[in-house]
């Protein structure tokens, strides 16, 4: 496995609502494609424990990944969207986070500036 991790665009991770969206985010946003079955294999578990661990948010049975696993995931996946979506969830920055009145000021202020600029 590699060592060296690219960031995901912050954006993207920003609009993680769990950490089963920012792994499964990890893996589509991975230069090296692999089946589950392949990652699996590297990762040390079975295709079906990986399909759970990443796809659990889905269907209210939630499981959580151990911080080796992420990892690993991520070292496989040569990025760091799972570090950032905790990251972000910790400093309170998800999409799913924000007080539904920071996102109306923003928009008003967004509108403001296109009004002036058009």
């Amino acid at each position: 496995m590699s060592g060296g991790k690219r960031r995901v665009d912050a954006s993207l991770v920003h609009r993680c609502k769990t950490e089963q969206e920012a792994a499964r985010l990890c893996i589509q946003q991975s230069p090296v494609h692999l089946t589950y079955a392949d990652m699996a294999e590297i990762l040390a578990c079975s295709a079906g424990h990986l399909n759970q661990l990443v796809n659990c948010d889905q269907n209210d049975r939630l499981r959580n990944m151990s911080r080796v696993f992420q990892i690993n995931l991520q070292r496989l996946c040569q990025n760091s969207a799972i570090d950032q979506w905790a990251d972000a969830y910790e400093n309170e920055e998800l999409d799913c986070q924000r007080k539904k009145s920071d996102e109306i000021a923003d928009l008003k202020a967004r509108l403001a500036l296109l009004e002036r600029g058009a």
